[in-house]
């Protein structure tokens, strides 16, 4: 205690020092204000307009000497001048520079680093100049005369007529780097001072830390008066000296105490030590003022030694405590110390030594830094004012003390809080601070148990198309988008009640069932603005609890509502009904169990004729997948396909669908039999898993068959996704020798431009022009056909079942189609019987064969594919009617 009473009263001493010094520094020394970076007054450049002897504009930036070495030129003053005006300019490599007014003498040069108020080099030249012009100078010629050049060419550049406030305003603007390495470490300085007042740290440690903090923030601002850059901020001359005197002066007593607090065995004498240290500051700078006559410029080198002096001392006090902690560890005898106690000496000592070492290495840094600024001070007189090098050591200290203060706290928060870093990491979520499902569940099973009564709407919510959003954006920008997400959630519904349960799901138990409904749109609309690039929603399935169940079986309600919200749905919410339990196993079981299908072969490859409607001839195929289950039996692809969809698996499906496709077209090379070019479907999500492009080229050259086999159907919903990408896709298609097929063209926003831009080598007429085939149907397709001509594109039209519609697509032009009349989709070897049948023969062949399947081929799976980027060659073997 009363060693804190001491460090007190000397803190106190200083202080009101510190306050007198700083009140001084506003009196007196004949020096006004000026508006600095704000002002208004006016500065002229006058660069160009100067001229030699004989009136020949001179250039500036390349002054060339005369035979002496030297060189004379000419400006013509204005008739009217401002009281303060001047001729304000910044030279290079020109040693000496005179300003003559006729003959009378206005200006001449110092041949040393800089000028008084304001150091920019480290060479030994006049570099800014300012040159004061009496009011009789008005409508005179001044004269410069420059002598000695260090390079062939000097230059003199910003040479402006004006106030010198304004010019020292506009090279602060320009210069505002060094300016901004001052505020942040001030800035950090101030952290550090909010984090010892603030954070839960040990006394000594917040004590230290003060002290040092208030060291940094001081020297910060030291640093950027040195160059005038406070008084351009505040306006001010005097401002320069309120951190001069006091800051050097207080050094010395900071660095001490900072390191005396923190000892293991800290000492009075060390903070009356301090505080000799500053008092001597003062005592000398007061005997120089007032006995002397002597300014500040001259004191520096005094000043900056006991700062020396202070650093030094500190080191040496933190080398003797380090040898008395470790001394006291060695010499505690096992009779004085449970096994615990010792364990707990060795744990502090270590952590001491830790804490000495980060103070030695930030000392030594600043006894480097210091060494540096004096070497450049004897070998360049005065080329240490500004303490350049100190500034960057003072800085990185800044980075160190924070550090090794933060690891002391780690510390004692490992010793004081497992159990609370345990129970957070345990009910917490890591990314969004929202609570975990295990957490949540528990706090409502337990409150309900108290309270029977508690019966709230579960809403499961679901951030639809996150998974997509996290392959396309990369994981980072996927976390931030989670974390705003619960921000969202946490604003609307409160954070009492919400947990993230998974990825990209969230559970809240809303008390207040009024109103559900409405706070679900509302999260939905702010989390459509989190990306507009990319459409993210939500799907939300809400459960009103009757208490009869378990928490966690509600949940599972709630979540089987939310995955029967559709895509594009006009609510983006559902409320659980028990005809739900079924579509949510539906769903369960596609997801579970598509490996294993395609695996079993309980997903087969169907092929559905396409017919050249000029010759009768069967021009292609369509594969399309089915899937027999041995258990469910048939099962739709209107059912599963969604499905796979809506998981991101259609991937599986297409590629397996390619390969059986492929193989087909290889069996039927090498066996002679007869085959025709197969098309296949790409999804959306395809584009986005695989690279479809690479994939086709690796399955030609893996089965060495044509390139024009393979034809690549892509739907018309595709491109409104990505069309830029999708575009490149269908380019790289075509640059490898694939046909590229528009699917489904006229379900969506169809146009003449889509045809146009993306060059589809044929599109394929929705089957929804021949559910309701009547006189509208035939005005819409008549002029779909003919635009298709015009531009070169191939037409063929799905889902035809009559003979009247096969002959009104001729007589408009239509080439191929595709429907129930020449057969369902089936397998290869009924296709081949069913065209057998009806006598259509194949192009380019003259019968057709009556072949069994293979053994690999009754597993052939045809589905969606993802949407990669192939594209073939826009010649088509079909004729044009």
């Amino acid at each position: 205690m009363k060693k804190n009473k001491c460090a007190i009263f000397y803190s106190l001493i200083i202080a009101a020092i510190m306050l007198a010094l700083g009140i001084v520094s506003f009196w007196g020394r004949n020096q006004g204000t000026f508006r600095g970076i704000y002002s208004t007054a006016h500065l002229t450049s006058i660069g160009g307009k100067w001229t030699d002897k004989a009136g020949k504009q001179v250039n500036l930036q390349e002054i060339k000497p005369g035979k002496n070495d030297s060189v004379t030129i000419y400006y013509q003053l204005p008739k009217n001048l401002a009281s303060q005006d001047k001729i304000i300019f910044l030279s290079n490599n020109i040693k000496q520079i005179d300003a003559y007014l006729g003959q009378k003498r206005l200006y001449h040069s110092h041949p040393e680093i800089a000028a008084d108020w304001l150091n920019l080099t480290e060479h030994y030249e006049s570099f800014t100049n300012s040159i004061t012009l009496p009011a009789s100078a008005a409508g005179k010629r001044i004269r410069l005369r420059l002598t000695g050049f260090y390079q062939p060419l000097g230059k003199i550049s910003n040479c402006s007529l004006g106030n010198d406030g304004a010019f020292l305003a506009r090279y602060f603007k320009k210069n505002v780097l060094r300016l901004t390495l001052g505020i942040i470490s001030a800035v950090l300085g101030v952290t550090m001072l909010l984090f010892a007042i603030f954070a839960p740290l040990g006394s000594k440690f917040k004590r230290s830390l003060i002290y040092y903090s208030i060291a940094t923030i001081l020297f910060a601002i030291l640093q950027m008066q040195a160059e005038m850059q406070l008084t351009v901020l505040l306006g001010h001359y005097h401002i320069w000296r309120l951190f001069t005197y006091p800051v050097l002066i207080l050094l010395p007593y900071l660095l001490v105490m900072m390191v005396n607090e923190q000892l293991e065995y800290p000492r009075a004498i060390y903070a009356a030590y301090g505080f000799a240290l500053s008092l001597a500051d003062v005592v000398y700078v007061l005997w120089r003022h007032f006995f002397k006559g002597l300014d500040f410029s001259n004191d520096r080198t005094f000043l900056l030694s006991l700062v020396f002096v202070g650093i030094v001392s500190g080191v040496a006090m933190m080398v003797g405590d380090l040898f008395r902690s470790k001394k006291a560890v060695s010499e505690a005898s096992p009779e004085e110390l449970t096994e615990s106690e010792q364990e707990s000496a060795n744990e502090a000592y270590k952590t001491r030594k830790l804490i000495h070492w980060s103070y030695l290495g930030t000392y030594f840094l600043l006894i480097v830094c210091i060494v540096i600024d004096c070497y450049w001070h004897f070998v360049h007189e005065n080329s240490a004012a500004d303490f350049s090098t100190l500034r960057y050591g003072f800085f990185l200290s800044q980075i160190l003390m924070f550090r090794q203060y933060f690891l002391s706290e780690l510390n004692n928060m490992q010793q004081k809080g497992q159990d609370d870093t345990y129970e957070k990491m345990v009910n917490y979520d890591r990314l969004t601070g929202l609570y975990t499902q295990y957490y949540l569940t528990q706090k409502l099973t337990k409150q309900r148990k108290e309270d029977p009564s508690i019966m709230p709407a579960i809403i499961y919510i679901n951030l639809a198309k996150f998974k997509l959003y996290n392959v396309i954006n990369g994981h980072e920008k996927g976390d931030e988008c989670l974390k705003e997400v619960a921000e969202i959630l946490k604003d609307i519904f409160g954070s009492e009640y919400l947990a993230r349960f998974a990825n990209d799901h969230f559970v809240i138990f809303d008390l207040d069932n009024d109103g559900v409904m409405d706070r679900i749109e509302e999260a939905n609309r702010r989390v459509g603005q989190i990306d507009l690039s990319f459409k993210l929603y939500l799907k939300a399935g809400i459960y009103y609890s009757d208490g009869s169940k378990s928490v966690e079986t509600e949940c599972d309600y709630a979540k089987t509502a939310c995955d029967e919200v559709k895509d594009g749905a006009e609510n983006c919410y559902r409320v659980y009904t028990e005809e739900f339990s079924e579509k949510s196993a539906y769903t369960k079981f596609v997801v579970d169990h598509i490996d294993e299908a395609i695996a079993n072969g309980d997903i087969q490859v169907y092929y559905q004729p396409q017919v050249h409607l000029m010759n009768g001839k069967l021009s292609g195929l369509e594969a399309l997948a089915r899937w027999n289950d041995q258990t469910r039996g048939f099962m739709s692809p209107g059912r599963f396909v969604p499905v796979l969809e809506d998981s991101n698996l259609t991937y599986k499906l297409d590629l397996y669908v390619l390969e059986e496709a492929v193989k087909l077209i290889r069996h039927q090379l090498d066996t002679g039999g007869q085959i025709v070019p197969i098309s296949f479907n790409l999804s959306r999500t395809d584009f986005v898993t695989s690279d479809p492009n690479q994939v086709l080229l690796d399955l030609v050259k893996k089965y060495d068959i044509p390139r024009e086999m393979l034809r690549v159907e892509i739907t018309e919903t595709i491109l409104t996704e990505d069309p830029v990408k999708i575009k490149k896709a269908i380019d790289r298609f075509h640059a490898n020798g694939f046909q590229v097929l528009m699917d489904d063209f006229g379900s969506g926003a169809s146009s003449l431009n889509t045809l146009k831009e993306y060059g589809f080598d044929e599109i394929k007429l929705d089957m929804i022009f021949m559910r309701k085939f009547d006189e509208r149907s035939k005005k819409v397709i008549r002029p779909l056909i003919s635009m298709a001509k015009s531009l070169g594109v191939h037409t063929l039209c799905e889902g035809v079942e009559s003979k009247e519609q096969i002959a009104f697509l001729k007589d408009v032009g239509c080439e191929v189609i595709q429907g129930y009349y020449y057969g369902k989709p089936n397998t290869f070897p009924e296709v081949v019987d069913r065209l057998k049948d009806l006598g259509v023969a194949w192009e380019g062949w003259m019968k057709a064969p009556t072949l069994k399947p293979p053994a690999w081929s009754t597993s052939m799976l045809t589905s969606r594919w993802p949407s990669w980027t192939m594209t073939a060659s826009r010649k088509s073997s079909r004729p044009t009617i």
